[in-house]
């Protein structure tokens, strides 16, 4: 964790994946409060296999929006 500097991680390959540290991923066996660099090795993004490497931390003050995460997190797929 940040301590509050970073929001939210986004996927600098695909820009659609975001990963909030404090809330995890349950839905891709990422647990609340698990940091970027304490991702398994091998985790890779559920949209476009992008590795822990390509996640970005952004605040809301960078150039994405609240509007932007909502849309991306409607388009993850589900695991098969």
């Amino acid at each position: 964790m940040h301590d509050g500097i970073f929001d939210f991680y986004f996927c600098d390959r695909c820009r659609a994946y975001v990963l909030d540290e404090r809330n995890g991923d349950l839905q891709f066996g990422v647990t609340r409060q698990t940091t970027v660099q304490s991702l398994p090795q091998g985790w890779t993004c559920p949209v476009c296999g992008g590795t822990a490497a390509d996640l970005r931390p952004v605040t809301m003050f960078d150039h994405i929006s609240q509007a932007e995460i909502a849309k991306a997190l409607f388009q993850i797929k589900t695991p098969a």
